[in-house]
């Protein structure tokens, strides 16, 4: 998932949150939870208002629909059938907006387990609060020093933000050759954030080396930059360069901006390689179109397979794209409720240790994943989860890779 590019600044900020979570939680006591003994309350904190809300609605979308299948069901069978009541709350933008808004939502009534927020350095934050109150949160977010804090609530259902290139590049490699296409020629055009500047030196100074790409335009864009004029120079350049693949990106509206100006120069846009559940997103097909979108490839950590097409269905229905900021949330639903099951019980220390010893094969919460499986390493990271590839083919968004659990092969254009 794409991180932005404030998730590497928020050290300094941790010190003073810590102090507020500490205050906050001290002062918050305990609650007796909204619901009667036949509804348990699970919390869902995402953004709902500013630039990442579209993320929020997608993830609220999933969760609801796991929440509405399970009560249909004839709810938690080991509590008498109790129904499940999905508690939600506004991340905001900024971290102390979330560090607040878990603080509010933990305080409002018994939640048994909580989902969120979907954006790094607001988790790291805000899951300070629900480490104090001893509440089981999962979230799909990347960063590695998520689970490196010796956190005993918390579980990550995204692989490691480092395993990322190491699996995606060899990936995107082996799969220009499945179609017959030998890249030879890339172009690096990275953002000016940390992660995108990492994984930028990451393909010129290791895997551009190993495959023989050569990069034959490397530029730096400042986000928000690529308008007007800079847009037609940069397409140019592209096109200078005889790239097959463009990688990195730096903003959403960036990547929109070079590939509307490559279709009005009457050029096939070149795929682009990009990081993140946004070049998935409804907003980024409607602003481009099928032929804007078609063979950009995004890495994320779940798509479309076999396994979940019923569900990815549902969410067609519903007004959205299928991927990983809809179907986790709906499969970490699906994971709290069979660790309540198990636990017979709505107690969150049952609840967390229920999680930690889950080890589910198929069924819905198993199946928005590759493996069709979930299941937990001692630091509450996914030990099943790996890489996953989605392209943009004919306007559908479709999983190339791995090639296990694919629904389309990868398409490379062969005129390069």
């Amino acid at each position: 998932m794409k991180l932005p590019a404030h998730h590497r600044r928020i050290a300094p900020l941790l010190a003073v949150l810590t102090v507020l979570v500490l205050g906050a939680t001290a002062c918050s006591g305990s609650s007796s939870g909204s619901g009667s003994a036949n509804t348990l309350d699970v919390g869902l904190l995402v953004p709902l208002t500013g630039p990442y809300a579209e993320t929020g609605e997608m993830q609220k979308v999933g969760a609801q629909l796991a929440v509405d299948e399970i009560n249909s069901a004839g709810g938690i069978k080991s509590l008498n059938g109790a129904k499940l009541n999905l508690v939600v709350r506004d991340a905001g933008t900024q971290v102390s907006d979330s560090v607040s808004a878990m603080t509010s939502l933990l305080a409002s009534g018994d939640i048994v387990a909580g989902i969120g927020t979907g954006i790094t350095s607001n988790t790291i934050a805000a899951t300070q609060v629900s480490e104090q109150r001893k509440t089981p949160w999962l979230d799909v977010t990347f960063g590695d020093q998520l689970t490196n804090r010796g956190f005993r609530y918390l579980f990550i259902t995204s692989p490691l933000a480092s395993s990322l290139n190491s699996e995606a590049f060899p990936a995107v490699q082996q799969l220009s050759k499945d179609a017959g296409v030998d890249i030879k020629q890339v172009a690096v055009l990275p953002g000016t954030n940390s992660v995108l500047v990492d994984t930028a030196n990451d393909i010129k100074k290791t895997y551009a080396p190993k495959f023989g790409w050569n990069v034959a335009l490397d530029e730096t864009l400042q986000p928000g930059s690529v308008t007007g004029a800079v847009t037609t120079g940069l397409v140019n350049k592209i096109k200078s360069s005889n790239a097959q693949v463009l990688f990195v990106g730096s903003a959403t509206p960036d990547v929109i901006a070079i590939q509307k100006q490559e279709i009005a120069q009457g050029r096939v846009p070149v795929p682009w390689v990009l990081s993140g559940a946004p070049y998935v997103s409804k907003s980024f097909i409607d602003a481009l179109g099928p032929s804007g979108t078609q063979g950009v490839i995004a890495t994320v950590s779940s798509g479309v397979y076999p396994s979940d097409q019923k569900i990815a269905d549902r969410i067609t229905a519903a007004g959205q794209v299928p991927q990983e900021y809809n179907l986790v949330p709906y499969s970490e639903v699906y994971m709290i409720s069979a660790a309540i099951d198990a636990a017979k019980s709505s107690d969150k220390d049952k609840v967390r240790s229920a999680l930690s010893a889950l080890d589910i094969k198929g069924g819905p919460a198993g199946s928005v994943w590759p493996c069709d499986c979930v299941r937990f390493d001692k630091t509450g990271r996914s030990a099943t989860n790996k890489t996953v590839l989605v392209q943009w083919q004919d306007g559908k968004a479709v999983t190339v890779y791995p090639t296990s659990s694919a629904t389309a092969k990868a398409y490379f254009p062969k005129n390069g």
